[in-house]
């Protein structure tokens, strides 16, 4: 009851909110002896940004002049004022001609719109945290929450960013530094077969691909191929089993690093490494994508990978499968997105193929959802080849990318190893396609 009482009496207990009001004088005042300054600013810096209304007000008058091209001065920005009905509110010219005695020149401004943009972002996450205790006082679902709360903690984290337009140059030099950064600004990553990696330039963040094949044929065996591969060169990768426990995982991973022969143990290496499983079956997308927020967030995730998307939920039930199917992609493609980082799903396919005299899978193949293929930036299908005894050949087929042409290439299925491995010398077929 103490705690409920300090929550409803907040307002009236807690300073005021982080706010910097000098720094809004002084950015006004630099606008205003230097319109030109606005180009600096405005991007990165909205007039909700400010904590004094009348300091919105003059900033959303300063833009409006600036935008329709006609002179800034006391005299168009009071006029513009006047029009809008704030002449008044804000103090009128007296309060304007202040403005510019506050600063000796512009040449400040991009610092000023950066302490007034923390400042704001302090304030959003003071009202973030407000608002879910509220929400949990009254009894909000806890789940909800904490996924509204990791939603908005990211799109915070990217508030007054490079959402702008940026010179090719910028975004070369991002390139170039990716090795130094955050998970957020991943580099490509090797794929570990080589003929995938030159088709696909490896996988890119951003990125939904959609591993496609009929049941028995190895979607799981290379995705965990691919994971293995990946943490073994010190990357973290995220797996979202739906299907198979996490026990059963580990133990195909295993086995697949060391051999069917050999006493597993989970001192192998591959036990080692950066790879985090959620087992959890019947996920909705909604929990999908905020156990996946959570995981980068703490973890520093590079890749993550889920088996299998028609098994995932949408939690409303409301639609036809083949919509709910297609939504759960679509959540697929904004979680790469967000996490700017790629997401490889492994999807079922019609058994439709099985029934046709050349079984090689085509992108009308995926099963129930034409959206699969829409929302993704790359499909790969798994075909393996007729072969009278011993190991396999499969082709893995790129049917559509985005970053380039569709190609094949030949991998060797090793079922007692459950893994599949290049062929030797590894072989690409640039320009054979599925279609």
């Amino acid at each position: 009851m103490r705690l409920l009482m300090t929550l409803l009496t907040m307002d009236a207990t807690l300073p005021l909110p982080p706010n910097h009001a000098d720094a809004e004088t002084a950015l006004l005042g630099s606008l205003l002896i230097d319109p030109d300054a606005i180009a600096r600013t405005a991007a990165n810096l909205r007039s909700g940004d400010f904590y004094q209304q009348r300091h919105a007000w003059v900033y959303e008058a300063i833009l409006a002049l600036w935008e329709s091209g006609d002179a800034i001065d006391i005299l168009t920005l009071g006029a513009e004022l006047e029009r809008r009905g704030h002449l008044d509110a804000v103090g009128g010219p007296p309060y304007l001609a202040s403005l510019i005695n506050c600063v000796p020149s512009s040449v400040h401004a991009p610092a000023y719109a950066r302490l007034i943009a923390e400042t704001a972002q302090a304030r959003n996450l003071i009202d973030l945290l407000r608002h879910s205790v509220a929400q949990l006082f009254a009894n909000q679902p806890p789940a909800e929450v904490i996924t509204a709360i990791e939603t908005r903690l990211l799109q915070l984290r990217h508030t007054h960013g490079q959402t702008h337009a940026r010179h090719i140059a910028d975004i070369s030099q991002e390139l170039a530094t990716e090795g130094d950064l955050s998970h957020f600004n991943n580099a490509t990553i090797s794929s570990g077969y080589a003929g995938l990696d030159r088709i696909l330039g490896g996988f890119r963040p951003d990125d939904l691909l959609l591993l496609g094949a009929r049941p028995g044929l190895g979607k799981t065996a290379l995705l965990l191929n691919f994971a293995q591969h990946i943490a073994l060169t010190g990357k973290r990768v995220l797996i979202f089993s739906l299907e198979m426990s996490g026990a059963s995982l580990l133990h195909r991973l295993l086995t697949t690093h060391v051999g069917p022969c050999q006493s597993v143990g989970i001192d192998a290496a591959i036990a080692q490494t950066g790879i985090w499983v959620d087992d959890s079956p019947g996920l909705t997308i909604s929990e999908l994508r905020a156990r996946a927020r959570q995981a980068a967030i703490s973890h520093d995730i590079d890749l993550i990978l889920v088996d299998y998307v028609q098994l995932i939920s949408v939690g409303h039930g409301h639609g036809k499968r083949y919509q709910e199917v297609g939504e759960a992609a679509l959540g697929l493609k904004h979680l790469a997105r967000e996490l700017h980082l790629p997401v490889i799903a492994a999807a079922q396919i019609s058994r439709e193929v099985e029934r046709r005299p050349n079984p090689t899978p085509t992108l009308a193949d995926l099963r129930e959802s034409g959206d699969l293929e829409q929302h993704a930036d790359v499909v790969m299908f798994l075909h393996r080849r007729p072969q009278a005894q011993g190991w396999a050949v499969t082709d893995l087929t790129v049917a559509k990318n985005r970053h380039g042409p569709p190609g094949t290439t030949r991998l060797l299925w090793q079922p007692e190893w459950v893994r599949f491995v290049n062929m030797a010398p590894a072989s690409a077929i640039p320009g054979e396609s599925a279609t």
